[in-house]
């Protein structure tokens, strides 16, 4: 029985739907299904030592040997990951594997910061980013300039600090290293924190814990939940505050990430402080301190150190907040560090002055005095606030690029998908010509044998 045209033509439009339902489905399985990249930065010491204990060629082991160190630092075993550094510094230099140098140098930096010799620490990273300036390295080069910003913090140059993550921030976007954007950009809001740019901080904090938690990395995640914690603490807005730090409690269980207890502690002390919950506060401080004794970091320790003073004199404490000034004073001397001399100069002048000790009072007042001017004089005001303009110039620029690439990125993409989708049509139509030839024929057959 022969066709008629019009249920040819029904034939015809159900194959069409059915091709480009087929199409519309391979379109959505290329979307959904390919794989997206994802960078981790988690370091876990037990599978880095079993991966020693394989048989691994000299420059693995090198790389693995560096990881290893790192690793073992943030557990708090500085001797041992400085061990594990040398080491890599030793093989690295007879293999004449400089990447392997430059990061040997990086991890012994890390070790000596994390022990407050900042002399020592900014050596072995200004050691680091010559060689990897020498090999061209530029994500290390960021790195570098990253790790010298923090040293620089730690000893109050906040105007060199800014100077050196800004220049790892700019690098950083320049190369396409999102999870070093993230890490620059975390960096960037500690220090406008600390130089009370809270608004700043706070954009750059949310931003980088956003791309921390789109890329998975939970050790990063903890130190971001922290910092923004300590924000919403400033904001008085305690719930939220609070909220935040549960949420990095929670992430520090899975980790052996002892900078990161301390932090969290320290931060739980501080909000319930202003909550005047000041036994619960107490408690976290003391907690704080004994994990930055286990984790050797003595700026840690001055700032623990200080907290415990001020809640002990607050609680009319005075002998008990005074041992803890003159402790905390002791090891920021110790090891050069401006602001926690200047915080516990100024604990040591409140509590002479509640004892009455005019003449002690007045030399700790002079010596707070002295050391403000020390951290942030008219010059260094001036030259900051240079900075800050230039690099807001640079921000403005730097979005601008992104936002022209992006549109150009969109518009190749569509050009793209149009060009596909063309492709598709095509061979749609195709079929469906050689399907209506394939039923034009048998039409013809069929009604040659019936005349």
């Amino acid at each position: 029985m022969a066709l008629k045209v019009y249920e040819i033509f029904a034939v015809i439009n159900c194959i069409f739907e059915r091709v480009s339902f087929l199409a519309v489905l391979f379109l959505f399985a290329v979307w959904c299904f390919f794989p997206i990249p994802v960078f981790s930065q988690q370091l876990k010491s037990d599978s880095l030592e079993k991966k020693l204990k394989e048989n691994i060629h000299d420059t693995l082991r090198a790389k693995t040997l560096s990881n290893l160190g790192f690793a073992y630092l943030r557990e708090g075993r500085i001797q041992l990951g400085l061990d594990y550094a040398n080491q890599a510094l030793k093989l690295s230099e007879k293999i004449n594997y400089k990447r392997g140098i430059a990061a040997a140098y990086n991890t012994i930096g890390n070790a000596y910061s994390q022990m407050s010799d900042c002399p020592k620490a900014l050596e072995f990273h200004q050691k680091a980013l010559a060689m990897r300036m020498e090999i061209n390295d530029k994500r290390a080069i960021a790195a570098s300039y990253n790790n010298i910003g923090i040293i620089y913090y730690n000893l109050s140059d906040f105007t060199k600090a800014v100077e050196y993550l800004q220049k790892a921030l700019k690098m950083q976007e320049d190369g396409g290293n999102t999870y070093f954007v993230a890490a620059a950009i975390g960096n960037l809001a500690v220090m406008y924190e600390k130089l009370g740019e809270d608004s700043l901080s706070f954009v750059y904090q949310t931003k980088s814990y956003e791309i921390h938690k789109e890329m998975g990395n939970k050790m990063d995640m903890i130190s971001s939940l922290n910092n923004l914690g300590a924000l919403y603490r400033k904001k008085k807005q305690y719930e939220k505050a609070l909220d935040y730090q549960r949420q990095s409690f929670e992430l520090l269980k899975e980790f052996k990430d002892l900078k990161g207890r301390v932090e969290n502690s320290s931060n739980f002390g501080l909000i319930y402080y202003d909550m005047g919950r000041f036994d619960e506060a107490i408690a976290e401080f003391e907690k704080a301190w004994e994990s930055s004794k286990l984790l050797g970091d003595k700026k840690m320790q001055a700032e623990q150190l200080c907290f415990l003073g001020r809640s002990s004199l607050d609680y009319a404490k005075t002998d008990k907040a005074l041992n803890y000034y003159k402790a905390a004073h002791a090891i920021a001397s110790e090891i050069g560090s401006l602001e926690d001399q200047k915080i516990a100069s100024e604990g040591l002048y409140n509590v002479y002055k509640k004892k009455n000790d005019i003449g002690k009072a007045l030399f700790y007042h002079e010596s707070l005095t002295r050391l403000k001017d020390s951290i942030f004089n008219a010059s260094k005001n001036t030259t900051f606030n240079n900075l800050k303009t230039q690099f807001a110039l640079d921000r403005q620029e730097h979005e601008l690029k992104v936002k022209s690439d992006e549109e150009l990125r969109k518009k190749e993409e569509e050009k793209k998908q149009q060009r596909f989708i063309n492709y598709v049509v095509i061979a749609i139509l195709v079929l469906v010509l050689g399907f209506s030839y394939f039923l034009y024929q048998r039409f013809k057959v069929t009604n040659h044998k019936r005349k």
